[in-house]
């Protein structure tokens, strides 16, 4: 029984009817499949009885687009990649402009299609790359969402936000005629002075040109005169 185990064995990893010739792509949509190819290293050629696939799955799962892999063979010849990517929602600006997903993981450096993304801006230029945290900024990205969904922003939404220190944020409209300040500790309760404050501002809001919800108990509203 050993000995048939033996040849069987070896059949199975000797045997060049068991070599890949091919790998088969599913779920990708941002990355190209010569760039995942690039990325896992040959593949062609290789028993596939002997490919491993925990490491081309540790490997794949290491790329800073993807959320999670799963690889699989699919006999007689072929490996099988599912693929789930980390969707773009922000960029960030260091020296250069870097995409980061929902989940504040930098993804790359931007690309045109994505040019349309909310911009936040590292107004710290000792922030370094591989010390960045997107962890506090995404509540901020989620209220700056907030606030585009009211008819007050309707027409000048909100899209570049400015980091001040480890303590405040400053949300800019498209015309750049507006800018709100914020506690990134009070995310939610500036938001809430700032709706009880809107009536005002409604009518007005073309003479203001910077509202602070920073301080507690108060909202500091800046006239552009």
């Amino acid at each position: 029984v050993i000995y048939l185990f033996y040849i069987s064995y070896s059949f199975l990893i000797s045997d060049p009817r068991f070599k890949i010739t091919n790998i088969s792509f599913h779920g990708h949509h941002a990355l190209t499949e010569k760039q995942l190819l690039d990325w896992l290293g040959p593949v062609q050629g290789k028993n596939l009885f002997k490919y491993d696939l925990a490491k081309a799955t540790e490997s794949l799962a290491k790329h800073p687009w993807i959320l999670s892999a799963s690889v699989e063979r699919k006999f007689p010849r072929e490996i099988q990649v599912e693929l789930t990517e980390r969707v773009p929602y922000a960029r960030v600006k260091f020296n250069k402009i870097f995409l980061m997903d929902n989940f504040g993981a930098l993804l790359s450096e931007e690309t045109p299609e994505y040019k349309d993304l909310p911009l936040i801006v590292q107004s710290n230029k000792g922030t370094k790359l591989e010390n960045f945290s997107g962890d506090k900024v995404i509540q901020s990205l989620k209220t700056m969402h907030y606030f585009n969904k009211l008819s007050f922003f309707e027409n000048n939404p909100m899209d570049i936000t400015e980091l001040k220190g480890d303590s405040r944020i400053i949300f800019f409209t498209r015309n750049r005629d507006l800018k709100i300040q914020m506690s990134m500790d009070a995310l939610k309760e500036g938001f809430r002075k700032f709706m009880i404050v809107l009536d005002t501002l409604e009518g007005e809001n073309m003479k203001i040109q910077m509202i602070d919800l920073s301080f507690k108990d108060q909202v500091v509203v800046r006239d552009r005169i």
